[in-house]
């Protein structure tokens, strides 16, 4: 067994490329409402790769508009602010990790699962009090550290799948005895690294923490999207069970029955959406 201390981790993450300039200013102003619809659109528009995903998503099924969408702006105040940066923010995190390194670890699947838990993070936030955008990006990048692992220690990390496929394990379980380490610290350290907000970053670190009484709304939020996502089998793995949540969290789910099916729909429909945008 190979244990990997947290200074070779961080000495991985230092060869990581920089967030975007554009992550950074969406990340500054994420949910706030008087932003400049038209600053935006520049930004946007200065990346071909960007504008074009922005456009199909405004053009996609899930919003449903009579006529083509075609210019950067339109697609703005069609989907909204919120919803342009979420997409730009996300689009351009996974630009930053576009080196598949490691042939064992399925990158498709964890963009996929990643987007779910996100758009969920999304739709659970209002009612427990946390910003949308925050939620979001924080969902998108919960597990960000399997991916520090994978493309980092790509021999190592294909040792702990070989254990989770023998063992039918938990992953977090399989990295700490190949590793001595696992995916919720490297991913704490990372958000370090990139400056994100402290809340951000307890959320990162802890989403596999006892959610027991006095846990932070975000990290709260983050877990029950997570469980969520694969109660909807949004994940792209259906061998992984549901997480086990206290009823106190999952009380946070929408009690009507309509307003939770309402709900869920939009959430699969918005994920198929943005999966066939950003993953393919």
């Amino acid at each position: 067994m190979t244990r990997l201390s947290m200074e070779e981790v961080v000495r991985g993450i230092r060869d990581l490329p920089s967030l975007p300039s554009i992550v950074l200013e969406l990340l500054a102003a994420m949910d706030q409402d008087n932003a400049s619809i038209g600053f935006l659109a520049e930004r946007i528009s200065q990346d071909q790769a960007l504008t074009a995903k922005t456009l199909r998503l405004a053009n996609s099924s899930f919003y449903g508009m009579p006529a083509a969408v075609t210019t950067v702006q339109q697609a703005i105040a069609i989907l909204g602010l919120g919803t342009v940066r979420m997409l730009v923010a996300a689009a351009s995190i996974k630009q930053t990790f576009n080196q598949e390194t490691n042939a064992g670890f399925n990158f498709k699947q964890f963009w996929q699962y990643a987007i779910a838990t996100a758009i969920c993070a999304k739709s659970l936030a209002p009612g427990m009090g946390i910003a949308p955008g925050m939620a979001f990006i924080t969902g998108l990048l919960h597990d960000v550290g399997q991916l520090v692992l994978a493309m980092q220690f790509p021999i190592l990390y294909t040792a702990v799948l070989a254990q989770v496929a023998a063992d039918d394990c938990a992953l977090l379980d399989a990295e700490r005895a190949v590793m001595g380490i696992d995916h919720a610290r490297v991913g704490g350290a990372l958000a370090a690294h990139w400056s994100f907000p402290q809340m951000m970053h307890d959320a990162v670190e802890g989403h596999h923490a006892d959610p027991g009484a006095g846990a932070a709304e975000l990290v709260l939020v983050v877990q029950l999207a997570d469980a969520l996502a694969h109660a909807l089998d949004l994940t792209g793995n259906p061998r992984e069970a549901v997480p086990v949540l206290p009823d106190a969290v999952w009380a946070h789910l929408p009690q009507d029955p309509q307003k939770l099916q309402r709900m869920t729909r939009d959430i699969v429909a918005e994920y198929q959406s943005i999966c066939q945008i950003l993953v393919g």
